[in-house]
């Protein structure tokens, strides 16, 4: 079983970062991953993934994941940056949010900036499509939900 720790800080304007073994990681519309050291603000490396970073970086485990508005998902190590796998989540859906769940990793797949169509749950290895869920109702969904209608 492998065991994970998330950490997520949220900056103004850009993708959400993860804090792993001295480094900050963080993604964002250049579709460059960045590993800098927290005490020198040093940038250690960085890997591009050819799209723009539409997810939270995500730390699990001895693993970074991150997905990209092409709808591909990467598993990276966070020594040197080393792409270990990816998958193509296919169609024109992009992923947005991911949340771990014991062993699989929940990729809410967004059509826009707001809308959940579905959520792919994948294997940590990037390697086995385990499910596809309903989107969870979140806050715009419920208050669109809540909305009074007019009466016909």
């Amino acid at each position: 079983m492998l065991a994970f720790a998330v950490f997520l800080v949220s900056v103004v304007g850009s993708a959400d970062q993860a804090l792993l073994h001295g480094r900050v990681y963080r993604g964002g519309a250049d579709g460059v991953l960045y590993a800098t050291r927290i005490t020198s603000g040093r940038v250690e490396w960085r890997r591009d993934l050819r799209a723009p970073i539409t997810t939270p970086v995500i730390a699990v485990g001895p693993a970074l994941f991150v997905g990209t508005a092409d709808g591909a998902m990467y598993r990276v190590e966070p020594s040197a940056g080393v792409v270990e796998s990816s998958y193509r989540i296919g169609g024109s859906l992009i992923p947005r949010r991911l949340v771990v769940a014991g062993e699989s990793l929940l990729v809410h797949l967004f059509e826009g900036r707001e809308t959940c169509r579905a959520v792919a749950s994948l294997n940590l290895y990037l390697s086995e499509r385990r499910a596809d869920l309903p989107c969870p109702i979140d806050d715009a969904n419920a208050r669109r939900s809540q909305t009074p209608t007019a009466a016909r």
